[in-house]
């Protein structure tokens, strides 16, 4: 990149690199100086020590130590990020995922390893958790593989936005993604349906067909569970209304075809569904749904999702 003069500074920037000792001024394409040390921005970025090997413009800056300027393509904000890698400073605090999309597209440009190597963080991370879609989308647009599969699986989880809520999604990573939505739906659903008689049972794993155990209260004789101990307990087992439980379930990973989808309905709403219609008793209900929600739906959903991490690859085209 050739050193070129650029207008006079056009906007105020807070940021660090005011060093008066600095050898030359990185100036924003919004017209903000940033002074910095060649033999650091060299050792950060082969391509910033080339840069630096290129002639000079015999035309100084308007800087009082008549240092040239040299105009980058960046904003004040994605350059000020930039440098904050380069420098060995605290982590640079993203605030929005646009900002970090800018700076990995600049890291790669520049080629910037520490960038590609911790600027990645905040994708698994708090992003992750805001707009799986967003994260899809620049890791789609920066070819990472690991950290667009992780933002895939986690979309699984949100019902599918509107198109104008997806401007960071490129149409051909929307398509990609759609379609492996798709075999993810039929995937969990014909899942579901194995669950209920099992061809090839694996050890380990609890299916629909399996008896529930729990212990009902001790003064229960309503619902016919009622059993006498020298403990004073009692432990009762049952079948859930599978068909039931099924059909709620194909409704549920129709819109979100992952675990999660099956806990996050009204807790006391599903397990009436499922739990044996002659549970008359209120506190055998109470404790039926505490092992249906603590035990049997969590160990359901885990192997859910390690089904779909196992049998639906995400195609992408890179």
């Amino acid at each position: 990149m050739q050193p070129v003069m650029n207008p006079e500074p056009s906007m105020r920037f807070e940021h660090p690199f005011t060093k008066p000792n600095a050898d030359a001024i990185f100036r924003s394409c919004d017209g903000v100086d940033f002074r910095v040390h060649r033999a650091i921005l060299s050792e950060a970025s082969p391509m910033f020590e080339t840069m630096f090997s290129l002639p000079q413009p015999s035309t100084p800056s308007s800087d009082c130590n008549d240092l040239p300027a040299i105009l980058m393509a960046e904003t004040a904000t994605t350059l000020n990020a930039v440098l904050h890698f380069c420098y060995p400073m605290p982590e640079f605090d993203f605030t929005t995922i646009d900002v970090l999309a800018q700076v990995l597209e600049a890291g790669r440009k520049y080629a910037i390893d520490a960038i590609l190597s911790r600027a990645v963080r905040p994708l698994r991370g708090l992003f992750l958790d805001e707009d799986p879609f967003a994260v899809f989308a620049v890791a789609y647009n920066m070819k990472m593989a690991d950290e667009a599969l992780l933002a895939a699986h986690e979309s699984l989880k949100w019902d599918v936005p509107d198109a104008s809520k997806l401007g960071m999604v490129p149409g051909a990573a929307f398509v990609i993604l759609m379609h492996w939505r798709a075999r993810c739906v039929v995937t969990a659903i014909d899942f579901m349906h194995g669950q209920i008689g099992p061809e090839d049972r694996q050890e380990g794993e609890w299916y629909i067909s399996d008896q529930v155990d729990w212990l009902p209260c001790s003064v229960c004789k309503e619902c016919g569970y009622f059993v006498s101990s020298d403990w004073g307990e009692c432990e009762s087992e049952s079948v859930l209304r599978q068909r039931d439980f099924v059909q709620y379930v194909v409704s549920a990973l129709a819109k979100r075809p992952c675990g999660s989808a099956l806990l996050e309905e009204d807790i006391e709403g599903v397990a009436f569904k499922i739990i044996p219609d002659d549970l008359n008793c209120m506190g055998c209900q109470k404790t039926a749904m505490d092992m249906l929600y603590r035990s049997i739906l969590p160990g359901l959903c885990n192997a859910l999702d390690n089904a779909l991490k196992r049998t639906v690859p995400l195609m992408l085209d890179f």
